[in-house]
Parts: structure tokens; sequence; C-alpha cells
């Protein structure tokens, strides 16, 4: 379903008390931001810190966003009530037309046949935009975009978590209802967890559409943000329509139970419980160019200690990681051709531990 205007935020217009909101914010946001305390302790920590930039998690979004949970509670609130509105009148308008079809003489069949093919034209909450987004990502380069396998987004207070129907999944992922927040993972068999949040990321409304959940130009540089959702976790895509300024991104990583350490190793890093075994995984990332060429991305770690060792890491001491967040950035050469695609993944090591401990069983 189409939406409005895209949900783009002049933070510091905010602050001053003049900005241009998107619609269905208008009236909740703005009164939330201007007259709770929310919007009173923010207005004051960007006035002490005025140098600092209004993106990604800086300035006032960052005071913001330590309350978010509360804020976006009452947004969608506000929300579920206009949308129970629209489906109690999608069923008065289906009722009408099966009454209207039979004293016309009609079947009643008829009009509950209109009705139903209205109701699953598309699932209830994939939208129009996201699907028109990946169709034309998918004609520019047809291999970078596979099929969706989640069948549907289930709509959770703060943020949509994927249903699978095939197969048992062994992530447990929630994708956050704006671009800003974090996405959610944690593996089924473990409980060990992390949430990653794109910095740099403006305020964009999350669409789900054929698998994927989309942040239309979601990035400072203009870029749209997709995630696909995985049964082990999920690819998350970059869309960029031109070169950015710095050939580079960065997510915010916070270790959350059962993560006790950080392993960088031949590009890839992994985040292991208290034993030293792999949970979760961020695979070697890579950009595809519009000339169709694969290029590695380089993943740094900064601001948490981590092991760079090649041994086998079980049965050795984790190293601890010092810090509950971590930047993990993604750079690549800035040769490439664009419009490009960048591809990191984050899933859980269920699927890859098996012919890991084939090739390399842990001592002991």
């Amino acid at each position: 379903m189409a939406k409005g205007p895209r949900n783009r935020v002049d933070w510091s217009a905010v602050v001053s008390g003049h900005a241009l909101l998107p619609r269905r914010w208008d009236r909740d946001l703005r009164s939330l931001v201007k007259d709770e305390g929310v919007g009173r302790e923010c207005r004051r920590s960007i006035r002490q810190r005025p140098s600092k930039k209004l993106y990604g998690f800086n300035g006032f979004e960052e005071c913001w966003l330590s309350n978010r949970n509360r804020v976006r509670l009452e947004i969608r609130r506000s929300s579920m009530v206009v949308n129970r509105s629209r489906c109690f009148a999608g069923l008065w308008l289906a009722i009408w037309a099966t009454v209207a079809v039979t004293s016309c003489g009609g079947h009643p069949s008829i009009g509950v046949q209109v009705a139903t093919d209205a109701a699953t034209a598309s699932p209830p909450n994939e939208s129009a935009t996201a699907r028109s987004i990946l169709s034309a990502l998918r004609k520019r380069s047809p291999t970078a975009f596979p099929a969706g396998l989640a069948q549907s987004f289930e709509s959770l207070p703060d943020g949509l978590r994927p249903r699978f129907t095939v197969g048992k999944p062994s992530a447990r992922i929630r994708f956050p209802d704006i671009s800003l927040a974090a996405v959610h993972i944690e593996d089924v068999g473990s409980d060990a967890a992390i949430d990653v949040a794109l910095q740099d990321a403006l305020i964009v409304d999350a669409e789900p559409a054929e698998g994927y959940v989309v942040y239309p130009n979601a990035h400072a540089s203009g870029a749209t943000l997709l995630h696909h959702a995985l049964p082990d976790g999920l690819e998350d895509y970059l869309s960029f329509e031109t070169a950015p300024k710095t050939p580079e991104i960065s997510y915010k990583l916070s270790l959350r139970n059962g993560v006790a350490g950080l392993r960088l190793i031949s590009g890839a890093l992994e985040l292991l419980d208290a034993t030293g075994t792999p949970r979760l995984r961020v695979s070697p990332p890579y950009i595809v160019g519009a000339d169709g060429t694969q290029t590695n991305a380089l993943l740094a770690v900064e601001g948490c200690a981590y092991d760079r060792s090649g041994a086998p890491p079980w049965g050795r001491k984790v190293t601890p990681p010092g810090a509950k967040t971590c930047t993990v950035r993604v750079s690549w050469n800035d040769d490439v051709a664009y419009p490009a695609v960048l591809d990191p993944r984050w899933t859980t090591t269920a699927t890859s531990m098996v012919a890991s401990r084939t090739t390399r069983a842990p001592p002991g």
C-alpha cells in the first residue's frame, strides 16, 4: 500500500519547532517531541552540543531514540486505531455488496467473491512501494535480489517479524518499523542475540513486500536499505544510485544475552558464546557494480576487543569485548561502477557449523 510523503525528518527543525513532519506523524510525534519530557530533555541536550550533526545516533535523534519504545508505541496505537477503522469499513462494504447483489436478484456468492478477490489480491501488509522498488532493482540486476522466503510479516508493537511456512528457522528476527532503529537477531539454539542499527540512517517507514523489508532512500547517501528475511537471519542490501562521498558504511552493533566475545577471521565476524562456540556470524561482504563486477568489501570492528587468531575458537579463552556496543564498518574500493548494491549478511551459524566442525573439530 503506497504511503504519503517519505518520512525524512529535519531534526534541527523539530528542535526549533518548525519541522515539516510526515502526514501521519504530524499530530502524535509533534506533540510528543514538543510537549512531553522527552522533547524538553532532548532540546536541552542539543543546545549543550550544538556542533553535533543531526544524523544517525547523534544529537537530538540519539536522545529521542533512548525513549523510542514509548514514543513508537504511542504512534502505533494511534495508527492501529486508524487501521482497525479501515478493516471494519471494508467488512461493512463486503456485507453491503452481498446484500445489494442478493436484493437485485443476483447470486449472493458473486458479492462474496468480489470481496474475497479484493482481499486476496496481495497480502494485507504488503507495500506497493516496496514491490515497485524490488521490481526495478531486479530488472537492473536480475540475480542480486533472489525470491523472498518469508511468506508474510507479523506486526509487533515495535517492528515486524517474518513468518516462514517451510522448515524451522534457526533465528528469531525483528525488523524495526523505522530505518533508524535496530534489527534484533537471536540464535534459537543458544539465545545469543545482537541488535544491529545502520548508522547515518534517516527516519523512513518499513515497507514489507515479497519477503523483504524495504526502507526507500533511508541512508544519508540516498541509498535504499533492504532486509531480505532468511530462516537463519537476514541479508542486508544497500542500493546506491550514485557513489557515496566515502565508500563505506557502518553499523552500531549492540551485544545482548549470550554473546561473550567476537572473532574476526578471513573477512568474517563471528560472535561467540562463553564456551567459544560461534553462534552468530557476519559473512564477508561484497558490492556488485552496474557492470556486474563483484568486489569484496572490508569488514572492520571498532570500539570492542576481538580475537584475531586463526586457530579454532573451541577450547580457548574467549577474548572479552570490553564494551556492550561496537561499530562494524564496511568499506570498499572507490572504483566501483554505480548504481551498485552492497551485500552484508547477518545469520546464525546453525547451517555452517556442521561443515566447520567436520573440518576443524574442537580440541579435547
